[in-house]
């Protein structure tokens, strides 16, 4: 099979895949699908279908929405000639829309409440029966920033 033109370091890696057979299967069967996915923009263009796969004479196609998938069973049969006509060995076609996003949202942060001032105001006598020095500080720097003295 003849290779599409690419550049240099393209056409390399091209022709270290063809040295695989693993691989050269893979790059044929891509091709096949370029080719396939050229044959449905042909029929089907303006609703932009993406070839998934061909497996059994099953086409499966990506959509863009639910509103096209459905659109695209009532020309189904349109487009099953016209790719059995171009050589296709397709017998049906499966429309899979895309798949919806996850809406489960995260809650939004509850807002924190104000203090008590008698809370504020017994947090700083506290600081000042503290051993630790540093959540003393911590104690007092909390009673000021809240209004408790």
């Amino acid at each position: 099979m003849p290779r599409p033109f690419a550049p240099r370091s393209a056409r390399a890696a091209l022709d270290w895949l063809g040295d695989d057979a693993g691989l050269a299967r893979l790059t044929e069967a891509a091709g096949r699908l370029r080719e396939l996915q050229r044959e449905v923009d042909r029929v089907m263009a303006p609703m932009q279908l993406k070839v998934i796969a061909l497996d059994e004479g099953r086409l499966l196609l990506g959509a863009n929405h639910a509103a096209v998938a459905a659109r695209l069973r009532q020309r189904e049969p349109t487009l099953v000639s016209h790719l059995v006509a171009r050589g296709w060995p397709v017998s049906s076609v499966r429309f899979r829309p895309p798949r919806m996003p996850d809406t489960t949202a995260t809650p939004p942060a509850r807002p924190k409440g104000i203090p008590q001032a008698a809370a504020v105001a017994a947090l700083g006598r506290l600081a000042d029966q503290v051993r630790h020095p540093e959540l003393s500080k911590a104690l007092q720097r909390f009673a000021r920033r809240h209004g408790g003295g």
